[in-house]
Formats: C-alpha cells, sequence, structure tokens
C-alpha cells in the first residue's frame, strides 16, 4: 500500500469514527419525527425521546465507505505498471 493509499485510508477511518462520536439524532416524541441535530455521544440533546438517526448514519458511513475506498483504488492506480 502506498503513502497516499495509507493516508486516504487513515482519513477516512478518522471520518467513519467521528460520524459515530458526533451522530445525527432524532426526536420521535411528535406526530413526526423532528431532526434534532448533531451531537457527542456521551451527551445527547434534549428532547422527549431523542434517539439516534440511524437512517441517516447508516448513509454516511456508506458514503464515507464508498468514498474512502474509491479514493484508496484511484490513489494506488498511478502506480501501476
Amino acid at each position: 500500500m502506498t503513502r497516499p493509499q495509507k493516508c486516504l485510508l487513515t482519513l477516512g477511518l478518522l471520518l467513519f469514527a467521528a460520524c459515530g462520536l458526533y451522530p445525527p439524532w432524532v426526536d420521535n416524541g411528535y406526530s413526526r419525527p423532528q431532526r434534532v441535530g448533531w451531537a457527542r455521544l456521551t451527551a445527547p440533546p434534549q428532547g422527549y425521546r431523542v434517539e439516534i438517526d440511524w437512517a441517516r448514519l447508516g448513509v454516511l458511513w456508506a458514503v464515507t465507505g464508498v468514498l474512502t475506498a474509491g479514493g484508496v483504488a484511484l490513489a494506488g492506480k498511478g502506480r501501476e505498471g
């Protein structure tokens, strides 16, 4: 693995972890779920029934994974013979 690939992989993993530590939250105490923003995992926002918005977090993790994998693959193309 080349140095640019390692840098991109590290950056992707850090972004993945940051998204998990500061996830999106939703308040399900209303007739429709209300987005209440992003907050630290250990200090969720105040609300009636605040939960992690798993759908948004899953999409964010998927996009992060695809972009990281694509960047690593493209960074390795320049070194091929």
